[in-house]
């Protein structure tokens, strides 16, 4: 019988050597408090960031004050660039709006944003760079298909509500015809046209149990595939009994891909490549879960242990998903509230309460600012001792596969040459 040689052993062991955690290789500060903004005043505060597969970044800026100017500004580099200003006409459109709702994407350069005029039922959604604006919806005058007929009386004022993918949004329309528990979900083309997906005149997909649907939240279009997901509420879903799913259209059949009931959460999915990550909470347990097209996972849950440390909290406001990887926020019970990524079943801590992060001791995360995500890109807002709030970006790349450690290769090398020793003989 012939022995195995050191060097097919090695081939045998890297076959089913643990996956590495992603590194962070560069971090960017992209604006700190007291910094000038296009505004003329210094940055006091910032909305929910958004990031694209390029770098740029979007937000809401909130200038010099409580009280003090709106933007939704893109950042590129060190240029800023002023996509819309409250009190200003939105550049290429004669409309002028009083405010920004707290959700933006970015894709391309091109910023995604939900803007509020004179009357808090004339919300628009729209898209722009800077030199031009493009409305996806605006409520009372943008009609939408629902039941056998259209509407143009509705609210898009949920600021969870829509996804953009670079081409497609897909949106949440409430209170249609000026009645709640009227609700769809709907997607644009990129061209104006819009599509209804799924409305409330419509009998709830088994294995759904109730009568009907009454709201819709938190739709998101795939930038890397067709899927479109979102969350319906049956009879109320979690305000008050019923059911919560989670839900898919991939371009022509619509399924339900999760369910809660009985006063359970079913939090803010986010989809790209066709899987998508969310969170739930059962029974007070928080939930990370991971639909890959085919099954249904579920990466962490509070109880587990993460870097050594119990984890007892999940945060509220939502994962993201890019290039299979998978951020979010958690709390452990020594550590407190931390950001970190998930990938292909390796955990990576990027900056957490209490540590030190770009040579700075960090005060706070925020619970509103969920992290977003792009290929290779992370931002996220945060509080630290000397520069306080604090928008940063980091670039993260995979790493090496986690080696053998020089015992383990030793014996390895050791057995591969008594193996070639008794060929000899």
């Amino acid at each position: 019988m012939q022995g195995i040689g050191a060097a097919a052993l090695l081939a045998l062991t890297a076959g089913v050597a643990s996956a590495a955690p992603l590194q962070v290789v560069e971090i960017t500060e992209i604006i700190s408090a007291g910094d000038p903004t296009p505004s003329g005043a210094g940055f006091f505060s910032a909305d929910d960031i958004a990031v694209d597969d390029q770098g740029r970044v979007a937000t809401q800026v909130d200038s010099g004050a409580p009280g003090g100017v709106d933007q939704v500004i893109r950042f590129d580099g060190g240029t800023q660039t002023v996509v819309a200003e409250d009190g200003q006409a939105l550049p290429g459109l004669s409309i002028v709006p009083t405010g920004f709702d707290d959700h933006f994407e970015i894709r391309n350069g091109l910023v995604a944003f939900n803007a509020r005029f004179a009357s808090s039922d004339n919300d628009a959604i729209l898209i722009g760079d800077g030199t031009a604006t493009r409305v996806v919806a605006q409520a009372g005058v943008t009609p939408l298909p629902f039941g056998p007929g259209t509407a143009t009386s509705y609210s898009l004022s949920d600021a969870e509500g829509f996804g953009f993918d670079g081409t497609r949004t897909a949106f949440v329309a409430n209170r249609i015809n000026d009645t709640f528990g009227n609700a769809g979900v709907y997607v644009e083309d990129g061209s104006g046209n819009i599509a209804r997906i799924l409305d409330s005149t419509e009998a709830p997909l088994s294995p759904l149990t109730g009568t009907a649907y009454t709201s819709f939240n938190d739709a998101m279009a795939d930038a890397n595939g067709p899927g479109i997901v979102f969350v319906a509420d049956v009879d109320n879903g979690t305000f008050g009994g019923g059911e919560r799913a989670l839900m898919l259209f991939d371009g022509s059949t619509l399924s339900v891909i999760d369910v809660v009931s009985n006063n359970n959460e079913l939090l803010e999915p986010d989809i790209d490549g066709g899987m998508i990550a969310y969170q739930t909470r059962v029974g007070g347990i928080d939930r990370l879960n991971l639909f890959d097209g085919f099954v249904l996972t579920t990466l962490l849950s509070a109880g587990d242990m993460l870097f050594g440390e119990e984890v007892t909290f999940i945060g509220a406001s939502g994962v993201a998903i890019a290039d299979g990887v998978v951020a979010f926020l958690a709390e452990t019970a020594t550590s407190g509230l931390g950001i970190f990524l998930w990938h292909d079943g390796a955990f990576t801590e990027v900056v957490r309460n209490g540590g030190q992060f770009d040579g700075q001791t960090v005060n706070g995360l925020s619970f509103q600012n969920r992290p977003y995500l792009a290929d290779g890109f992370l931002a996220f807002e945060m509080e630290g001792a000397s520069t306080g709030t604090t928008i940063y970006r980091v670039a993260f790349a995979e790493g090496a596969e986690v080696p053998l450690p020089p015992a383990g290769l030793a014996l390895l090398a050791a057995l591969g040459g008594l193996a070639l020793l008794r060929r000899r003989r």
